[in-house]
C-alpha cells in the first residue's frame, strides 16, 4: 500500500488493489507501447473536482487514445474523486441532502477487462449517477499515435496487427443504466 503523502503519478499507478485477479502489463517489441492500468489514456493527471469549466476542456483536450480499455478502472478513479474520503476526500459525505454524486464517462465503450457495469453498480449502490458519452463509430477507426519522430503512425498490438476502436454503444447504455443514467 501507499504511505505517507503520495503523488498523484502514486495514487494513480497503484490500482492493482481494485483488480481481483493480476494485472495485464507488459511492453509491444513492435511498437514500445506499454501495456498496464494506466496506459492508453496518454496518461494526463487527474483532475480533481472543479467548477473550472477551462481546466476540464484543457484536461479533455490533452488526453490521447492508445488502446486497452479498463472502464472499471476509469470508473474507479472517476469514484475516489467524488468520494468524501482519502485520497482525495473532495466530495461532500454520502447521502448529503439535495446532493447527486454524478459521474460522465467519456469513452469509445470497449471495455476489453469487462468490468466497467459490474463496477456501475457498485456505484449505482453508493448513490452515484453515471452518464455515458460515446466516442467514435461501430465501424470503428485505427488508434495512431505518435512515433520516436513525433509523427502519427497506427498503434499495432502485441502480434503487429493495427489496433481499431469501436463504439460499444450497449456497453456504455448497460453502464449508464445500471447506474440510473442515460447514454
Amino acid at each position: 500500500g501507499l504511505t505517507g503523502n503520495p503523488t498523484w503519478q502514486q495514487r494513480q499507478g497503484n490500482v492493482a488493489k481494485y483488480q481481483s485477479g493480476p494485472v495485464k502489463g507488459g511492453v509491444n517489441n513492435a511498437t514500445g507501447y506499454t501495456y498496464g492500468p494506466n496506459a492508453g489514456c496518454g496518461l494526463v493527471p487527474l483532475l480533481r473536482l472543479t467548477n473550472d469549466k477551462g481546466a476540464l476542456h484543457s484536461t479533455i483536450g490533452q488526453m490521447t487514445a492508445a488502446g486497452d480499455t479498463n472502464l472499471a478502472f476509469g470508473l474507479q478513479w472517476g469514484w475516489l474523486t467524488l468520494a468524501p474520503t482519502a485520497p482525495f476526500a473532495d466530495g461532500v459525505a454520502y447521502n448529503t441532502p439535495n446532493t447527486t454524486k454524478i459521474m460522465v464517462l467519456l469513452t469509445d465503450g470497449e471495455d476489453l477487462e469487462k468490468g466497467g457495469v459490474r463496477m456501475a453498480r457498485k456505484l449505482a449502490k453508493q448513490g452515484v449517477v453515471i452518464f455515458t458519452l460515446g466516442i467514435g463509430t461501430p465501424a470503428g477507426a485505427q488508434i495512431e499515435v505518435r512515433n520516436e519522430r513525433g509523427l502519427p503512425t497506427p498503434l499495432r498490438d502485441d502480434q503487429g496487427r493495427i489496433v481499431r476502436s469501436r463504439l460499444d454503444e450497449k456497453t456504455l447504455r448497460a453502464i449508464a443504466q445500471a447506474a440510473h443514467g442515460a447514454y
